[in-house]
């Protein structure tokens, strides 16, 4: 059976200039997932899928890259979630949780979730409304009986759930390959909370790296290369490279043209600048390397890329 709609929504959080509110929230529901901005450092993406089976009245696949001090107070809804802890850390219900754990929380089951201040954590998250639920409480208990249990392999987790959001049209898929998907998911959960091997996770020095790095890149699009990064923040290329690499998810490299993709695309839908003007202003001579790295990530070039947002 396919589902009747689906889309795609984003939660900003971005600073605030009210001291007794830290960060402003901003919610923006998209038509396509080219609208999601993830280069934001705290942000929440997620699809919403809905169907008439009564298995799966509704999907949400998300991922939370949470702001330091969060609030979730007294949540109480009537969906099944699975929330995977990838990095850092927080509180379910006064109980605290770090990377590599993985716990759940019933139906009409209130609960209260709090970010930590100097490590925030990042999650991957499932919520399920119909029938299939109680299928996926008893595997859980198959597991363990502990509502806390362990996640396997978190960074391939993570991998995998950016490659379901940002690439793959589930919404066009079914309700059979949802129930064949969650099994994926349940297959990183193991009983116990030790984790199987060490990972990457951020600490301090290394969320400081990342955060830096960002703002660096933002404020030198143009000119900016992996060597400005590094030395920006005093450190060699080739530990610098492999931190970021490690606590992102791809290289410096990949950063900055992500970083200048996502501006050329909001200047091709925003402006009326020209396509040579665009990468010019972006660090670009050539408008065949600019053409191929735009395709590569937005499907066509940037020609057809603005007639078909112009159009829309």
């Amino acid at each position: 059976m396919k589902f009747t709609h689906y889309d795609y929504k984003c939660i900003y959080h971005t600073p605030s200039d009210d001291p007794e509110k830290k960060y402003n929230i901003n919610f923006f529901t998209a038509s396509n997932r080219s609208e999601i901005n993830v280069n934001l450092e705290y942000h929440s993406s997620s699809i919403a899928i809905y169907s008439e089976d009564k298995e799966f009245e509704k999907f949400n696949l998300g991922v939370d890259f949470s702001p330091p001090d969060s609030q979730l107070i007294n949540r109480c809804e009537d969906r099944l979630f699975l929330n995977f802890i990838i990095r850092g850390k927080g509180r379910f219900n006064g109980e605290p949780f770090s990377a590599g754990q993985f716990y759940y929380t019933l139906p009409l089951q209130t609960h209260t979730v709090l970010t930590d201040h100097d490590e925030p954590f990042v999650s991957v998250w499932i919520a399920i409304n119909g029938m299939y639920s109680q299928y996926v409480v008893n595997e859980l208990n198959k597991i363990s009986q502990n509502r806390f249990m362990r996640i396997e392999h978190r960074s391939d987790v993570l991998k995998l759930t950016k490659l379901l959001l940002y690439e793959t049209n589930l919404g066009e898929t079914s309700t059979s390959y949802l129930r064949s998907l969650i099994n994926i998911y349940l297959s990183y959960i193991k009983p116990g909370n030790d984790l199987d091997y060490p990972e990457p996770l951020y600490t301090d020095n290394i969320a400081h790296l990342v955060r830096e790095s960002k703002i660096y890149v933002r404020k030198n699009l143009k000119y900016v290369t992996v060597a400005d990064m590094a030395a920006a923040q005093n450190y060699n290329v080739k530990y610098f490279s492999r931190e970021f690499t490690k606590a992102m998810g791809m290289t410096p490299l990949e950063y900055i043209t992500d970083c200048r993709m996502e501006w050329a695309r909001n200047s091709l839908i925003h402006s009326e600048l020209s396509i040579m003007e665009i990468m010019e202003t972006i660090g670009y001579e050539h408008r065949n390397g600019f053409t191929i790295a735009f395709k590569k990530k937005y499907g066509c070039p940037p020609a057809e890329y603005r007639r078909k947002m112009k159009k829309d």
